[in-house]
């Protein structure tokens, strides 16, 4: 049976808001039902993006832990352009890869702690840069593995796993893109700029422009990741990126512009 609950603080906690006329937090066990003003039913089950997260930090060392079980103490650490090693060095340096692992988790955690109107990461967003950061591991033991034991694949492999990391940011870039109109003013994540952060009017409309920027700047990766691998590919990443903040900021500059127009005494 489920029971309304004084639970605003735990709604935001899992990233309601229920600070708009007519929505209400109801929890059965462990899981919390909010009930918006259109009849929209949302559920989230708590504690379940942070098992995620401690999931995926330890896979990350129990791959760390496999992988440096079998491999020898001077591994490729680097590789150039063209794929070829370029640095050398101790296969303990990949503990690196957990490390940052555990740093990411804290930071979610912390995220999660703001007080109510800073609007934290989504469960989403979260397990997708954990998950995106073991693939990169794997990729990174694997590559090692494979040179070690004489049998690797690059260079010839290295444009399609370029390839690969080019198609996986251009999926982040469009989630974000789709999650950013969501976002309430903070000080954390979203379009930040000097403009947006000057009332909701000006931050809500440059988020929305932010989104649409950020969904378009996300395929035109994934076609960049397509048709084009390596430096190339690289460059053309860095490239839609600062167009897209660029844009972006300008576009927020002028929303704030525009609102100052329309409310001159303010």
């Amino acid at each position: 049976m489920a029971c309304q609950n004084n639970g605003f603080r735990e709604a935001v906690k899992f990233g309601f808001s229920l600070d708009k006329p007519g929505r209400t937090a109801y929890f059965i066990g462990k899981s919390m039902i909010a009930i918006f003003p259109k009849g929209e039913i949302l559920m989230k089950t708590a504690r379940t993006s942070w098992k995620w997260a401690m999931g995926l930090l330890g896979l990350s060392a129990v791959m760390a832990a496999v992988f440096l079980a079998f491999l020898p103490d001077t591994i490729p650490m680097h590789y150039n352009a063209s794929w070829e090693v370029d640095r050398y060095g101790s296969k303990y340096e990949m503990l690196l890869f957990p490390g940052v692992a555990l740093v990411l988790c804290v930071f979610f955690w912390f995220s999660q702690k703001l007080p109510a109107g800073n609007k934290k990461l989504p469960a989403f967003l979260e397990i997708f840069f954990l998950a995106l950061w073991n693939l990169l591991e794997l990729a990174f033991f694997l590559l090692a593995w494979w040179d070690c034991s004489g049998q690797s694949p690059l260079p010839e492999a290295g444009s399609l796993f370029s390839k690969g990391i080019g198609l996986l940011f251009g999926v982040l870039l469009i989630l974000m893109g789709f999650w950013m109109p969501k976002v309430e003013r903070n000080s954390l994540a979203g379009l930040r700029t000097s403009w947006s952060m000057k009332n909701d009017v000006v931050w809500q409309k440059s988020q929305q422009f932010g989104g649409y920027a950020f969904v378009v700047c996300g395929f035109l990766v994934l076609a960049a990741s397509v048709s084009l691998s390596d430096l190339p590919l690289l460059i053309s990443i860095v490239g839609i990126i600062v167009l897209g903040a660029i844009v972006s900021s300008a576009a927020s500059y002028q929303i704030w512009k525009a609102w100052q127009r329309e409310h001159p005494e303010e």
